[in-house]
């Protein structure tokens, strides 16, 4: 029988996560499986897409995602191993664009790490057409830093970006390049089979180096953590005009509410006639708390928007029974 092991997780931004759990039969251990198979697993993620997607080929169209799963289908070898099968179905759920439509390779990580996995060992910057690094996390050789790599293990920094963001989740190509800078290491070890081993860098500079990758626990060791930022950092560039930092819209509605009454009560007081408001980087988060915000920033009510149509499958109708009854 085929073994739900591997979920499509589609996030509502409203209310409620619902998940999506196809019968696929790939398999989430290290052991091979029949190209058949595979082929039936793409084949059920399109169908569950359209099933349960309020519109499936809103941001691709049809004709395209059709194209991409044969060619996919016919690149399959004969028994493909875990790696291959998730390759391919995370291409196609990636190529619908939806943002919050995603396909988890968890157990696959884990078992790859539990192995001794190594990944390269530098934190990058993908910029369009270039990689920059960032940090190295290398022991004792840690000279890498700013230099721009041209080319890994003979692939040019520009296909390089171009094949890695066939996996990335977001829904422009900007948000793809964050995704790929966020975790360089673990992009790069899904698409390549060289990103198991070692690596040869090019530089811009000329110099061309060997490079021994690290295993996840041994680069968690040497990443410095940013400090932590709060949500909304306030602070007046005068006594005219107040400044609002606002680096994300995660945290729960009812805690958000009341840092924000915080906020706005303080430039209250303050009687600033001027605000700056900064959203630039913020990570996104509980739409809720950006209507929360705008209504210090309008003198008459409003709403987000004027009405929501929703796809009444009979998942949907369980997850509501289940969150709200």
């Amino acid at each position: 029988k085929a073994i739900p092991t591997m979920a499509i997780r589609t996030f509502f931004i409203l209310a409620f996560i619902l998940h999506l759990a196809p019968a696929l039969s790939a398999q989430n251990t290290d052991a091979d499986g029949r190209r058949q198979d595979v082929i039936d697993d793409l084949g059920r993620i399109t169908t569950a897409l359209e099933t349960y997607h309020c519109n499936a080929y809103h941001y691709t169209p049809k004709a395209r995602i059709a194209a991409l799963r044969d060619s996919l289908a016919a690149a399959l070898p004969a028994t493909p191993t875990s790696l291959e099968t998730y390759r391919a179905l995370r291409q196609l759920t990636c190529a619908f664009g939806d943002a919050h439509t995603r396909l988890s390779s968890g157990a696959l990580r884990k078992n790859y790490n539990a192995a001794g996995g190594t990944y390269l060992p530098l934190a990058v910057t993908v910029k369009p057409n270039t990689l920059t690094v960032r940090a190295d996390y290398r022991a004792t050789e840690t000279g890498l830093a700013g230099a721009e790599i041209t080319a890994i293990n003979g692939v040019p920094a520009a296909t390089l970006i171009r094949d890695m963001s066939k996996y990335a989740t977001r829904e422009t190509a900007a948000l793809d390049r964050g995704q790929l800078t966020d975790n360089f290491g673990y992009y790069l070890w899904l698409t390549y089979d060289f990103a198991q081993g070692d690596f040869t860098l090019d530089l811009a500079d000329g110099r061309r180096l060997p490079i021994a990758g690290l295993t996840a626990a041994t680069i968690a060791t040497r990443v410095r953590k940013p400090e932590p930022r709060p949500d909304l950092e306030l602070r007046y560039l005068d006594q005219h005009t107040a400044y609002l930092s606002v680096t994300s819209f995660e945290r729960s509605p009812k805690g958000y509410k009341k840092q924000l009454r915080t906020v706005f009560d303080d430039i209250k007081s303050s009687r600033a006639k001027h605000l700056i408001l900064d959203l630039r980087g913020h990570n996104g988060g509980d739409a809720r708390n950006g209507v929360e915000l705008a209504r210090y920033l309008t003198g008459a009510p409003f709403r987000p928007f004027a009405y929501s149509e929703w796809k009444a499958t009979p998942e949907l109708k369980q997850a509501f029974k289940n969150t709200y009854v």
